[in-house]
């Protein structure tokens, strides 16, 4: 039995690309549409991807147990019928990944 709902909006990314190290904000409002005060946490996941050396993605989700990361989270508190814009930062570190030489790299 929940007490609360929480709607979010469609998110919003502070550029309209990512740059190599360059740091980036993601925004998105939360609204608690219930009926009582709650904490949410919002959560940031990037599905797991591994780079060749030549730059080719592959997708080895079947290899991995996870398939997804949580890369960054907020934790905020709603009054009833309270919304509020929670930002969160994309670093060049949130989009880094391993290569399969197993080199921490940020990916192009």
């Amino acid at each position: 039995m929940s007490c609360t709902q929480f709607a979010y909006s469609k998110p919003i990314l502070s550029a309209s690309r990512i740059i190599e190290n360059k740091s980036d904000c993601l925004s998105v409002i939360v609204s608690n549409s219930g009926v009582r005060a709650r904490d949410e946490i919002v959560q940031l996941y990037m599905p797991v991807i591994f780079f060749t050396s030549d730059a080719t993605i592959k997708r080895v989700e079947r290899k991995v147990k996870k398939r997804k990361e949580k890369k960054r989270f907020k934790c905020i508190h709603l009054d009833t019928m309270q919304g509020c814009k929670v930002s969160l930062d994309i670093a060049p570190d949130t989009l880094a990944y391993y290569y399969l030489d197993i080199n921490w790299r940020v990916g192009a």
